[in-house]
C-alpha cells in the first residue's frame, strides 16, 4: 500500500487519504525535513541563502503539502479518527515549523 500523503506528483489525493496514513507520512516527512534543517544549521554549512534554500526546499515543500492536505481534510471531512490523527501530529508539526523559523 502506498501512502497518498507521500505522493506529490499533483493535487492531493483527498479521496485516498485515511487517518492511518497521517502518522507514517509525517514520520517520514518530518525526519527528512529535520535532517535538512540539521544540515543547514551545522557549523560547517556555508552561510549562503541559495545553498540553504536548495537544501530545505524539497523537504519542507513535501511536508507542507502533506500537512496542508491533512489540515484541509480535518476542516471539511472531520471524523473522530482523523481528528485524533491530526491532534497527535499537530505538536510535532508545530515544533518543526517553530524551529525552522527560529533557526
Amino acid at each position: 500500500m502506498t501512502n497518498p500523503l507521500l505522493d506529490t506528483s499533483g493535487l492531493p489525493l483527498f479521496d485516498r487519504i485515511a487517518p492511518e496514513h497521517v502518522a507514517p507520512a509525517l514520520d517520514e516527512l518530518l525526519a527528512a525535513a529535520e535532517k535538512a534543517l540539521d544540515t543547514v544549521t551545522a557549523a560547517d554549512f556555508p552561510a549562503d541563502w541559495k545553498a540553504i534554500a536548495q537544501t530545505l526546499d524539497v523537504s519542507t515543500e513535501r511536508l507542507g503539502l502533506a500537512w496542508g492536505a491533512v489540515s484541509h481534510l480535518n476542516s471539511v471531512a472531520d471524523t473522530p479518527e482523523l481528528r485524533a490523527a491530526y491532534n497527535a501530529a499537530l505538536p510535532r508539526v508545530t515544533e518543526f515549523w517553530t524551529r525552522l523559523g527560529s533557526d
